[in-house]
C-alpha cells in the first residue's frame, strides 16, 4: 500500500470513529443496499454481554456439556493429558515473561528479537489450543459465545444513518434472515477488524486528528460533543491514544516526526531516548553503561555517527578517564543541541 492510499484509509477510519458508525455496500441476491454498522458504547456492549448467562443456561437445558465436563471427559479418554495442559501453562508463562522483558528494553533491535520470540511461542500456543478445543468439541460455553457474537452483529447493522431501523428484525422471514445474516457476517468481520490497535494508533498521529485534539484542551466532551459515558468504545480508545501520542509528539524534534510517520517507530524513539537518558543519569552516578546498537537502532533513535564510532558510545567510554559526562554532552553528541 502506498502512502497516499494509507493516508486515505487512515482519514476514513478517523471519520468513521468520529461519526460513530461505518457505512458499507451490501449486495444480496438481486439488490444492493448501503448499510451502516453502529459502533457500540460500553453500555450497548454490556446490555448484550449480560445475556451470556441466559444462553449458557439455555444450552445446558438442551443437554450440551459444559467446558469443564468435556475437559475431564477427554482426559479420561486419553485425548488430552495433564502434560498437555502443563505445556500450555509453560508457554503462556514464557510469553508473559518475554513481554515483561520488552517493557524494560529500549534498543529497537533487541525489542524486535523479543517480539519474534513471542510470535514463535504464540504460534506454538495456537497449535496446542486448536487441538485442545477441537477434541473438546461444542460446549454450552461455545453456544453462548456464538449467540452473543450473532447478537453483536444483528444489533449493530442499520438501514439508516440515524441508526433507528435495524437491518435484521423479527418481522423478516426466518430463511431470508438466516441467509442475510450469513452474508452480513462477512462485512461485519471485515469492518470490525479495521479497528485494531495498530490502525487506531495511526489515526491518533494523523495530522487532522492531532489538530482537532490541540483545540479541545484535552477535553473529550469538547472533542466529541458528548458525555464520556456516551462515547463509543473506539472513540474512547482513540482519545486515549491522542493524548498519549500528543505527549510523544510534543517531545519529538521535527526531523524525528517527519522521519518516523509511524506510531510504532515514534514509540520506539520516545522509549529509547527516555531510557537512554535514564541510563545516562545512572552512569553519571557511577554505574557502568555501554549501549550496543546497530546502525538501524541509531537511525530510529536519532543518534548521529561521528566517523566510524557514534559519539554517544565514545563519550561514555571517556567517562572513566576524562571526568564527568554531562547531559549537555549527550545531547550534543546526538545532534539535539549545538
Amino acid at each position: 500500500m502506498n502512502d497516499f492510499q494509507e493516508q486515505k484509509e487512515t482519514k476514513n477510519l478517523f471519520t468513521e470513529i468520529i461519526q460513530g458508525y461505518s457505512s458499507f455496500v451490501f449486495n444480496f441476491q438481486n439488490y444492493s443496499q448501503v448499510l451502516h454498522l453502529k459502533h457500540f458504547t460500553i453500555i450497548n456492549q454490556a446490555e448484550i454481554d449480560r445475556l451470556w448467562d441466559k444462553y449458557f443456561q439455555e444450552a445446558k437445558s438442551q443437554n450440551l456439556p459444559t467446558f469443564d465436563y468435556q475437559l475431564e471427559y477427554i482426559k479420561k479418554q486419553s485425548l488430552w493429558t495433564d502434560q498437555d495442559e502443563s505445556e500450555i501453562d509453560k508457554i503462556q508463562d514464557l510469553i508473559k515473561r518475554l513481554r515483561s522483558t520488552i517493557s524494560i528494553l529500549f534498543i529497537p533491535s533487541q525489542i524486535t528479537q523479543y517480539k519474534e520470540q513471542i510470535e514463535i511461542q504464540e504460534q506454538k500456543l495456537m497449535v496446542l489450543l486448536t487441538r485442545k478445543y477441537t477434541v473438546i468439541g461444542y460446549t454450552a460455553e461455545s453456544y453462548a459465545n456464538k449467540k452473543i457474537q450473532e447478537l453483536n452483529m444483528v444489533r449493530s447493522i442499520y438501514e439508516d444513518k440515524e441508526l433507528n431501523k435495524l437491518k435484521c428484525n423479527k418481522n423478516n422471514d426466518a430463511n431470508d434472515t438466516n441467509d442475510i445474516e450469513d452474508n452480513l457476517e462477512i462485512h461485519y468481520n471485515e469492518i470490525i477488524s479495521k479497528f485494531n490497535d495498530k490502525n487506531l494508533k495511526k489515526a491518533a498521529i494523523f495530522p487532522l486528528a492531532q489538530n482537532f485534539y490541540s483545540m479541545c484542551d484535552e477535553d473529550a466532551y469538547k472533542f466529541y460533543g458528548k458525555a464520556i459515558v456516551d462515547l463509543t468504545n473506539y472513540q474512547q480508545e482513540l482519545f486515549s491514544y491522542l493524548r498519549y501520542f500528543n505527549h510523544i509528539l510534543s517531545k519529538s524534534p521535527p526531523e524525528i516526526i517527519l522521519k518516523h510517520n509511524d506510531p510504532e517507530k515514534l514509540e520506539l524513539w520516545y522509549k529509547g531516548n527516555t531510557k537512554l537518558k535514564e541510563q545516562m543519569d545512572k552512569h553519571e552516578k557511577g554505574d557502568s553503561f555501554t549501549p550496543n546498537m546497530t546502525a538501524e537502532d541509531k537511525e530510529i533513535l536519532g543518534i548521529k555517527d561521528r566517523g566510524k564510532r557514534d559519539e554517544v558510545a565514545e563519550l561514555l567510554k571517556q567517562k572513566s578517564g576524562q571526568g564527568d559526562l554531562r547531559m549537555e554532552d549527550l545531547l550534543k553528541a546526538k545532534g539535539e543541541i549545538k
